[in-house]
């Protein structure tokens, strides 16, 4: 009971509303965590993805196992090139996106 004169909260008061903290706290960290694994999932798919896109593109266009060394850089990034591949006839120009390391 409080009386005339005192401010302030309970100690009931306080421990309720830590409580109730600790549990939006708790979901919030849950949602991250569920949010991070998505990411990591997404990149995988990607890379496998990206990989596949790869191997078939050298399938069907000869010349492209060359040296990315003796393409034209067209934009670098942090973490992938552009490179522009001429294949041996000079038919057909392609960009080759390389992940760098």
């Amino acid at each position: 009971m409080r009386r005339p004169g005192e401010y302030g909260f309970t100690l009931m008061e306080v421990l309720v509303a830590v409580t109730i903290l600790g549990l939006a706290f708790m979901v919030v960290m849950q949602n991250f965590s569920v949010s991070l694994g998505n990411i990591v999932r997404i990149e995988r798919a990607f890379d496998q993805d990206y990989s596949a896109m790869l191997r078939l593109e050298r399938l069907l266009i000869p010349g492209l196992d060359k040296d990315p060394a003796t393409g034209t850089v067209f934009v670098r990034g942090r973490r992938y090139q552009l490179v522009l591949v001429v294949p041996e006839g000079g038919r057909l120009s392609t960009l080759r996106l390389e992940k760098l390391r």
